[in-house]
């Protein structure tokens, strides 16, 4: 462990003395009135996000941060390991750098994308590490002292105004193993680029409320939860309707343009081809009771009615002068409403309120509600059924650019940069409508095992049970669906199932149980590490969860993981592949697992 030969030191930093200013992060996690910042160094590419939080009941840890941070952002990838009980490893960061849907391998350090930022530690000599540091406050970066990385990350609570820093690589040390400082360049940090609206280009609206005519209001992830009366957790009956949440437009010649920091594309791997999303107030009326309390269970309120919605027109462009418009829909502020947690109820948080026993993490804002599941359909349903069918939606209006003749970027796809929302003329009510706007998101393009899954599972019906459908859950074949999708197989193909446990010692095979889909051809030793070989169909995938677990005894049942590194690949010509698996020899005994984290 890394921890053993690092020392703990206080240093005097080599920090330029040029600050980032409080409003220059564009990917903000969070909210409250307190705010911090993430800083990543992937070899001398730094990215930066900002990170805030309020009076929520358990103060967050810096790891809690990070893991926030990973949650929200759909380019960004942390793995970790507990090392101890008291110490969490955070062994791997990648981000998608040009958004072009790469594949990380988190394990070796590698990525589909040659432009991808990775950094992944040296998992057998600790040559090199992430460094995690406490840079001094916003105001102070640049002049103020630093912590060493002995720190764990999961035993600092944030700070308002702190800046944390991520290096990968091996500091240097003193005669006295002081860990040598670090210098931090704020000018050379680049700011992670946010799925949601980065600016508003230009708006009007005649409303003339406060709280609701600011423009940055549609500058975030759509809302989750609001605090005070009625408010609580947001869901297709309780939208978001609470001061400085939305931008109303009330009437002719009324609009807003939002330009996202990035080229919003239209990526094959999208869900659904679909590729951004816009977020309304819009809400499904009509239930069992009068009103709904936070400490409510959500399976007793019904939809009993239609949605409730006030449209809006939503044109897109390239280049913010050229306009191509969805004159026939979808419109914003319709359907689908927005979701703000995820239904969990064996996970729920009461960081959220402390009656909570349903709502979990945040939604998926970059993710579309199945285009199978329309407002007519959600009718009979309850806030918990219909919570499950949105698939950890976020909801909102999603858009397919691919009909509009817009230029392409260097991958050839068809790309927008501004969209622009206003209010359309209700011909049977002879006025405009009257919507608000909450937010607008990319589409996060699907990694290999939800484009798996889409393709075995694509109805709405049974794509949103967690029974079917889950990582760890079962398929129609009796194993799990994620092993399917590690050997290539459909939902109702049956893997080819290994007997075989091996020991290190002798290589000697003991049938004892099934290894998960692998059928094992061969096994080196060495002094510090074992290679396993294994074959397989398909594509080993960084969202696969391979693992290797390990134990000194066969009848005990004590298992723990080992971090596995793929040393090479072989293509057999027969649809199958062989790997070649080196994990360290640390046990008699190994075997295959999947995990799903």
């Amino acid at each position: 462990m890394k921890n053993l030969f690092v020392a703990l030191a206080l240093c005097v930093s080599c920090l330029s003395s040029q600050a980032f200013e409080k409003t220059d992060p564009h990917f903000v996690v969070g909210s409250g009135d307190k705010q911090c910042y993430f800083v990543v160094d992937w070899y001398g590419a730094q990215k930066c996000w900002a990170y805030k939080w309020g009076d929520r009941l358990d103060t967050p840890t810096v790891f809690d941060a990070l893991k926030e941070i990973d949650h929200e952002d759909p380019r960004f990838v942390i793995k970790y390991q507990q090392m101890t009980a008291a110490y969490v490893d955070v062994y791997f960061m990648g981000y998608d750098e040009d958004d072009c849907a790469c594949q990380f391998d988190t394990e070796n350090g590698g990525s589909s994308s040659p432009n991808a930022l990775v950094g992944v530690e040296d998992k057998v000599w600790y040559s090199q590490w992430w460094v995690f540091y406490q840079a001094g406050s916003r105001t102070e970066y640049g002049s103020g002292p630093i912590y060493s990385s002995w720190d764990a990350a999961n035993s600092v609570q944030v700070q308002d105004e702190q800046v944390y820093y991520f290096t990968i690589g091996a500091p240097e040390y003193d005669s006295n193993w002081a860990e040598s400082p670090i210098t931090i360049d704020a000018s050379a940090i680049a700011y992670a680029e946010s799925p949601y609206g980065w600016r508003v280009v230009d708006y009007y609206t005649s409303c003339p409320k406060a709280n609701f005519n600011a423009a940055d209001n549609v500058l975030h992830r759509p809302t989750t939860y609001m605090k005070g009366t009625w408010g609580g957790p947001i869901t297709p009956y309780n939208p978001a309707w609470m001061a400085n949440e939305l931008l109303s437009l009330e009437d002719e010649g009324d609009f807003v343009v939002i330009e996202f920091d990035h080229k919003v594309v239209d990526d094959p791997k999208n869900p659904y081809g679909y590729d951004f999303i816009a977020f309304g107030n819009s809400l499904i009326v009509g239930t069992k009771k009068d009103y709904y309390e936070e400490s409510s269970d959500p399976g007793n309120w019904e939809y009993t009615q239609q949605l409730s919605g006030e449209p809006a027109l939503v044109e897109v462009s390239a280049d913010g002068e050229t306009w191509f418009s969805y004159n026939d829909g979808p419109y914003c502020d319709d359907w689908a409403p927005t979701q703000g947690l995820v239904y969990d109820k064996s996970n729920y948080n009461t960081n959220w309120y402390a009656a909570n026993r349903w709502w979990s993490c945040t939604t998926d804002a970059t993710w579309p509600v199945h285009p199978g599941l329309t407002s007519v359909k959600a009718v009979g349903e309850t806030i918990e059924t219909l919570s499950y069918k949105y698939d950890k939606s976020a909801g909102g209006a999603a858009f397919d650019i691919s009909g509009f003749p817009l230029p392409t970027d260097e991958h050839g796809r068809k790309y927008i940069k501004f969209v622009r929302i206003r209010p359309m003329f209700d011909e049977e009510e002879e006025e405009w409508t009257a919507p608000e706007i909450d937010a607008v998101a990319d589409v996060r393009p699907c990694t290999a095992y939800e484009e798996w899954r889409l393709a075995n599972y694509s109805d709405y019906r049974t794509q949103w049970d967690a029974l079917l459908t889950g990582k760890k859950a079962i398929a129609a074949n009796g194993y799990p669906n994620v092993v399917n999708q590690l050997l290539g197989l459909g939902a109702n193909e049956s893997p080819v199932i290994g007997t075989k446990i091996i020991t290190s010692a002798t290589g000697e095979q003991i049938e004892v149980s099934d290894v998960l889909g692998f059928s094992i051809t061969g096994i080196s030793v060495f002094a510090d590490y074992v290679d396993l070989q294994f074959r397989h169909k398909g594509n080993l995938t960084p969202d696969s969860g391979l693992f290797i677990k390990t134990g000194s005894d066969l009848t005990s049942g004590l298992w723990s993981y080992e971090m596995p590194s793929i040393s090479s690949v072989e293509d057999l010509g027969d649809g199958t592949k062989r790997s070649t698996l080196r994990v360290s020899n640390s046990g008699q005994f190994f075997r295959f697992a999947v995990g799903d984290e």
